[in-house]
């Protein structure tokens, strides 16, 4: 984004707040505008701009096609579409390579330029299995999100110990692969709180 639309940002959000009765022009408050419109540019609505990364993939060896290769807990965050306030969580992501492996850190760089504009977690990740699939065209994948969302945990219903998991699988049926990538998962998480 260019320097006159990230004033044009700054100058609206000053009005909003202005509208809503926030002083503008005290010492700590007459850059937030210009602060916000950055925050928001550099950190929230990366994916609105900018295209998918370039996704590195390699070549799979035949023995290893029907491997599930697992990565748990990826952070990522995003902005409800709803309150564009922020969602906070981690992605876990599963899938059976096929004839193309992915670059571990792309799976990283997908899953936080899918997070990187306004969503709902539920269609999160659909955005996340589909980007992956058209990449490398896998025999199954599996995408899981768990998220705190600050309209629910610091407005509204004021929930704060609320978490939101959302799942997909392509395709549908395969139970045990769902089983071994729920148990990475399960181990994942045993392991974090092993090492706080």
């Amino acid at each position: 984004m260019n320097s006159s639309k990230l004033a044009a940002a700054a100058s609206h959000y000053k009005s909003f707040c202005e509208a809503l009765g926030i002083p503008m022009n005290t010492d700590h408050s007459v850059d937030t505008p210009m602060r916000v419109a950055r925050m928001f540019h550099n950190d929230f609505l990366v994916g609105v701009r900018e295209e998918c990364p370039k996704i590195t993939t390699f070549p799979v060896d035949s023995m290893l096609r029907d491997q599930l290769v697992i990565q748990c807990g990826i952070r990522l965050r995003s902005l409800c579409s709803h309150h564009h306030v922020p969602i906070v969580g981690r992605a876990h992501v599963c899938y059976i390579p096929g004839e193309s492996l992915l670059g571990l850190s792309k799976i990283a760089r997908i899953v936080r330029w899918c997070a990187a504009r306004p969503c709902v977690q539920e269609e999160l990740v659909h955005l996340i299995k589909d980007t992956i699939k058209s990449a490398i065209n896998p025999t199954f994948i599996g995408i899981s999100v768990t998220a705190e969302h600050e309209c629910m945990s610091c407005r509204g219903v004021t929930e704060p110990d609320s978490l939101t998991t959302t799942n997909v699988f392509w395709p549908s049926h395969n139970e045990d692969t769902r089983q071994e990538f729920f148990l990475a998962i399960s181990h994942w998480l045993q392991a974090r709180g092993a090492n706080r």
